[in-house]
């Protein structure tokens, strides 16, 4: 069966997607933080980096530099429903804010990102999972390839897992999601 759409209808379909795509940008706040008075060029840039990873997604808690990189801090949404996979929706958004702060103004210089990332205990108890290091240097290249955010993503420097993180990873991996972050899979299972 061969289904034709006119020009009117794929043009009131692309405007759907364009209003349903902005109303999900403008859910999500201002691009632009608000600068104090006399703020450097150089503080813009950071608040501009920390405010747009953040912005990328409410689970991105916390954003703090030093001399060795970028760290994230990613702590889950207390109110995950069933079939909720930690590590599938940590890459995902881990993915995402990644993306934002490459996009960011400034974003490029951080070159080193480590990301610790929480797992849920019990009801509003959270504990250390994983700790993720990424090295941004090739993460421009990934944009002109297929899945390239989650082969990026999929593949940190270095991983550490603790003993609730390598529960839940092991878990997960066991699941429906395994297949879809092979290389954090494979990593999960040779951790000790």
């Amino acid at each position: 069966m061969v289904v034709q759409i006119g020009g009117g209808a794929a043009a009131v379909i692309f405007l759907g997607i364009v209003i349903v795509l902005g109303l999900n940008e403008c859910s999500k706040g201002p691009l632009e933080p608000e600068f104090p008075a006399n703020t450097s060029d150089e503080q813009k840039d950071w608040l501009r980096v920390q405010h747009r990873i953040q912005r990328s997604d409410a689970s991105l808690v916390d954003v703090s530099r030093d001399q060795q990189g970028l760290t994230i801090q990613y702590r889950p949404a207390a109110d995950q429903e069933p079939p909720y996979v930690w590590s599938h929706e940590m890459l995902r958004i881990v993915a995402g804010g990644l993306a934002a702060l490459n996009n960011a103004p400034g974003g490029k210089q951080y070159r080193l990102v480590t990301v610790k990332a929480q797992v849920q205990t019990a009801p509003d108890h959270y504990v250390d999972g994983a700790t993720l290091v990424y090295d941004m240097s090739g993460f421009d290249a990934i944009k002109i390839k297929q899945r390239g955010y989650e082969d990026f993503v999929d593949a940190p420097q270095s991983l550490t897992l603790t003993a609730p993180g390598r529960k839940v990873a092991t878990e997960d991996c066991r699941g429906m999601e395994a297949g879809y972050y092979p290389g954090f899979c494979e990593r999960v299972s040779d951790a000790k």
